[in-house]
């Protein structure tokens, strides 16, 4: 909202440390939720996150705790927040290796819980984690990749694991 030239909003966000294992080493990811919402002037900020993460991760069908052999083409899926509407997911595959930042390998939208990695994208040997975004609000899957505003987005993110 415009307001003599400024644009007024609250962001509320939520960050938390995430460690996670692999076959030979720890790593960890920060997960940050962020909710954005213009303030009218008069009117209660309501600063609750409305949307809770994906829950259940699973990678082809068993707990995303796998360490190793779940192929290089492994199927993602996810249980629904627990709280609120999911309207996208945002899947983000990285790979990890020790002592360096992942690196974003893919990423895909969808409307679905589940998705399989296509072929192409993971190599034998190199450790991935895969998160799981819910993002709720509106979102336009025929505009660019961005985060619209009044988006809600909450991350779930699997253990390491080797393809």
């Amino acid at each position: 909202m415009k307001n003599r030239g400024t644009d007024l909003a609250t962001i509320t966000a939520v960050a938390l440390t995430v460690p996670v294992r692999g076959p030979t080493f720890t790593s960890s990811f920060q997960l940050v939720s962020q909710r954005w919402s213009p303030i009218e002037p008069g009117v209660p900020v309501d600063a609750r996150i409305p949307l809770s993460p994906p829950r259940d991760l699973r990678l082809n069908g068993q707990p995303a705790t796998a360490r190793s052999g779940v192929g290089l083409t492994p199927t993602i899926s996810w249980a629904p927040p627990s709280r609120g509407n999911a309207t996208l997911y945002r899947v983000t595959v990285f790979s990890v290796a020790p002592g360096a930042q992942p690196s974003l390998i893919v990423t895909f939208n969808t409307m679905k819980t589940q998705l399989e990695v296509p072929p192409g994208f993971l190599v034998s040997g190199t450790a991935y984690a895969i998160e799981v975004e819910a993002l709720g609000g509106s979102v336009d899957l025929l505009k660019p990749a961005f985060t619209p505003p009044n988006a809600v987005i909450v991350p779930s993110i699997t253990e390491l694991f080797l393809p």
